[in-house]
């Protein structure tokens, strides 16, 4: 490495590389002493030498552990290999060339080569190396925990309907495992599903009579949409965003007599995967009214809604799920409405085009076409989560019919522009520039976030063992990694403490057998402060005794003074 770095204009390689231990990263500390006091996998490049520390501080000479130094110029760009950059450039040439020969069809194909090649290395990166998010720690533990035989509501307080988590234990039983594996598994099928989303805005939009061809465009470019801004979450949205799609083509393509009881049973269904999913039903009873039998079909997805809402609660009240706990834990959030208008802005200044999909339920001609008052009744409904909570996910929610709408608006815009082609043409242009701002945004990333993640996990288990009921007062993506329980799962389930009450934190303390905190960290504040009190006071007064500090950060309370798993360093004792 030192030579590398001694060659003309290379001396960049001795402060822009990592280190890794069997593809972890190690931490980079800003004295040579630190790595020899400290171990638990550290490094420093000083005096042109490199010198670092196993994260378990056995002997990197002796372990059989895999250790190497990447550039950060090229160490982790899923996208930046020669040959995928290659292969897209060949396909912006032939969109370029398409473009000023005016062939629609070869500038569409060459689009949706270019935007497949994009979600690939969007999906690996989130797969790989995006960071596990704060909402898996809660939704991962309690899968596991269902799938292993506890039943929401009655073994676990769950603030959210149950389809989605038995459907996320479902899944995790497919291939049972531990960790950051059960991570990636899981995000697997929330990748799959988004895909299973993608396809039903073609079929939708070739029900709409858009061509197949800007229908493909307009898909992909809706599912690199979604794994641009939610790629690497744990959702719920996709699982009920695919029923609410389905209602939506069911009410398209179906007969008046048969659509109305499909869309409304679609619609409980995506109720209860999410309480949010319910908007679908909105969509349908709002559709339906502006049929020609208005309050036939509207009785008609009542009723298709009551049924299948009855029988899916009939089952699970077989399983042993208490039907009033479920409606007093899914209706009785205890935290305020948000305003987070930023999120809005951001979303449509990743995709400004969008803005324009409104124009399509503007002139009565279009409205008339079949379908489109349809869809815009379901696009309606889809802002009506967003009236509670403002968060990022949630919008998704009206993304899929707002790529819809832009498609069918282009495509019956060209139909009577003088220069049609011209104009697909520019419509498949704004089409394809978020699947290549998001590849582009990929090159552009510096180290594996998830790395790191996995590192601490590691340490946190190797001081204190998984499986132990454990207080998280860090970013609760850590109790999806490490395995840890909740110390009262019927009061607290896997909630995130700091909007919890504090007579909930307090039963929770008392069962618990340690916790680790992050001081810096908003996940520790909590209502303590208001209370008059402290977390660290708390703690304290339920006999948690401080025993160290990993990465300079995060810092482990045990019950009792009960000793960590693992000798602690002497640079991270107390005293």
């Amino acid at each position: 490495m030192t030579k590398a770095a001694a060659k003309p204009g290379s001396s960049w390689l001795l402060h822009s590389f990592s280190v890794f231990e069997d593809g972890l990263p190690l931490r980079d500390v800003p004295h040579s002493r630190e790595v020899r006091k400290r171990g638990l996998g550290t490094y420093i490049i000083e005096r042109e030498s490199l010198t670092f520390s196993s994260i378990d501080g056995s002997s990197p000479l002796e372990n059989a552990k895999h250790y190497e130094a990447r550039a950060a110029r090229d160490s982790d760009a899923y996208l930046g290999s020669a040959a995928r950059w290659i292969a897209i450039g060949l396909a912006l040439l032939a969109l370029v060339a398409s473009v000023r020969g005016g062939n629609v069809g070869l500038a569409q194909a060459a689009a949706v080569a270019i935007i497949a090649l994009c979600i690939f290395g969007q999906a690996q990166q989130a797969l790989q190396r995006q960071a596990v998010h704060i909402d898996a720690g809660s939704s991962l533990p309690t899968a596991r925990d269902v799938s292993e035989g506890a039943v929401p509501y009655r073994d676990i307080l769950f603030n959210y309907t149950p389809l989605g988590v038995m459907t996320l234990a479902a899944w995790r039983k497919l291939w049972p495992l531990s960790g950051v594996a059960a991570h990636t598994w899981s995000l697997t099928l929330i990748l799959l599903l988004e895909c299973a989303c993608a396809f039903q805005v073609f079929r939708i939009c070739l029900a709409l009579r858009v061509p197949r061809s800007f229908s493909r465009v307009a898909s992909l470019s809706y599912l690199s949409t979604f794994l641009w801004f939610d790629g690497s979450r744990i959702l719920l949205e996709p699982m009920y965003l695919l029923a609410a799609l389905l209602a939506l083509r069911s009410m398209i393509e179906m007969a008046p007599s048969e659509a109305p009881w499909v869309a409304g049973g679609l619609a409980s269904v995506g109720l209860l995967l999410k309480q949010y999913g319910g908007f679908s039903f909105w969509g349908a009873l709002l559709a339906s009214l502006a049929g020609s039998q208005p309050f036939k079909s509207a009785a008609r997805v009542i009723a298709g809604s009551a049924l299948v809402l009855a029988v899916l609660a009939g089952a699970l009240f077989a399983a042993g799920v208490d039907v009033t706990l479920a409606l007093i834990q899914t209706s009785g959030h205890d935290y305020a409405a948000r305003r987070e208008w930023v999120w809005i802005h951001l979303f449509f200044e990743g995709v400004p085009f969008l803005l324009l999909s409104p124009l399509l339920f503007l002139r009565r001609e279009w409205r008339a076409q079949a379908g489109v008052v349809t869809l815009g009744a379901f696009l309606v409904a889809s802002w009506m989560p967003l009236l509670i909570r403002q968060h990022q996910y949630y919008l998704q929610n009206p993304s899929p019919f707002l790529f819809i709408a832009f498609a069918v608006l282009a495509s019956l815009s060209a139909a009577r522009a003088s220069r049609a082609r011209w104009l697909e043409l520019a419509a498949t242009v704004c089409l394809l520039a978020l699947p290549i701002r998001a590849a582009w945004r990929i090159n552009e990333a510096a180290l594996p976030i998830r790395g790191a993640q996995e590192r601490r996990a590691i340490l946190m288990t190797d001081f204190w063992p998984a499986g132990e009921r454990v207080l998280m007062f860090a970013a609760p993506s850590f109790l999806a990694l490490t395995g840890y329980r909740s110390p009262e799962p019927r009061l607290l389930g896997y909630r995130f403490l700091n909007e919890s009450p504090l007579d909930q934190v307090r039963a929770g303390m008392r069962l618990a057998t340690a916790a680790w905190l992050d001081p810096s960290s908003m996940h520790a504040r909590g209502v303590f402060a208001s209370r008059g009190t402290t977390l660290k006071n708390e703690l304290a007064k339920a006999g948690f005794v401080y025993q160290l500090t990993l990465d300079d950060r995060f810092e482990l309370w045990t019950k009792g003074g009960a000793p960590p798993k693992r000798e602690v360093p002497a640079s991270l004792e107390v005293d």
